[in-house]
């Protein structure tokens, strides 16, 4: 058996159980998901708490029980960077990983068993008029991360936060190679988008009654664009990943993820994303 810990949001979350899967499948055992961190509530100055949000998919792994931790004894594993690391094919069945494991490198040999059960696990029928204009246009989801990234003093530090120089700059970018786009723009924080974003193209601020339970509408309604202007978010990396469209798709990301530039992206950013080098607000 593999278990995994869950740590952040949601993207975190699915890059976690990604990994996971990949490691139990490879070695045809099951997968537990260990909620411990999301659980602890423990104040810590500046923490961001998070909670269980994978019960929005068609997932195999379920969550640890004490029967689980009773029934082998674990290795814990401790992710030892945050590029990929090549020891990851030889651990063991009886793993229990720590980390964030954000490089598609750890599942690339099952990706079509991840897209298949990260697929939501209730209706998204409603969603079915708005899927409907992502799809018949050059539909371009303009994703901007605020919240914590803005307001609180670790995570803006640590991550940085892309405001309109690096939309504007991203957005040159779509003109130059899209002859028609349309904007679609997905936030935590719509109404500061209203009040800022000004295009040069028709735009579509799609507000949060399309948000649906943890946001789960807002990722299906985001991987279903034709294009991509994304910020250093792991929700809108799993966006782009799940659109079934990869062909002749523009995708601009920032270069620097994080703040401090001896954190290795190679494996998190794909060759064909155009990484535009802009500083973050820090």
């Amino acid at each position: 058996m593999i278990i995994v810990r869950l740590m952040g949001g949601t993207g975190n979350q699915m890059f976690q159980y990604a990994a996971g899967r990949a490691l139990a499948i490879r070695h045809g055992v099951d997968l537990r998901l260990d909620l411990a961190a999301l659980e602890d509530r423990t104040p810590r100055e500046h923490h961001v708490f998070r909670h269980y949000t994978l019960g929005m998919f068609n997932i195999e792994g379920r969550v640890a029980t004490g029967h689980d931790w009773e029934s082998a004894r674990f290795t814990t594993v401790n992710e030892p960077h945050f590029h990929y690391d090549p020891g990851f094919a030889h651990y063991s069945d009886n793993s229990f990983l720590i980390g964030y494991w954000q490089s598609a490198r750890y599942f690339e040999s099952v990706a079509d068993s991840i897209r298949r059960e990260f697929t939501f696990h209730r209706s998204m029928e409603e969603c079915n008029p708005l899927i409907e204009e992502l799809t018949t246009c050059e539909s371009v989801c303009l994703n901007i991360r605020r919240g914590d990234f803005v307001d609180n003093p670790k995570s803006r530090s640590f991550h940085g936060f892309y405001g309109m120089d690096y939309v504007e700059q991203a957005m040159e970018i779509i003109y130059s190679k899209i002859a028609h786009p349309k904007v679609f723009v997905f936030s935590d924080d719509v109404e500061w988008c209203r009040q800022n974003i000004r295009l040069k193209c028709p735009t579509c601020f799609v507000g949060h009654e399309w948000a649906g339970v943890d946001f789960d509408q807002y990722l299906c309604l985001m991987s279903q664009c034709r294009h991509f202007v994304i910020p250093n978010s792991s929700f809108a990396w799993w966006a782009v990943w799940l659109n079934n469209r990869p062909e002749g798709r523009t995708v601009v990301a920032p270069k620097r993820w994080f703040q401090d530039p001896a954190i290795r992206l190679d494996d998190l950013i794909p060759s064909d994303w155009i990484r535009l080098d802009v500083a973050a607000a820090c």
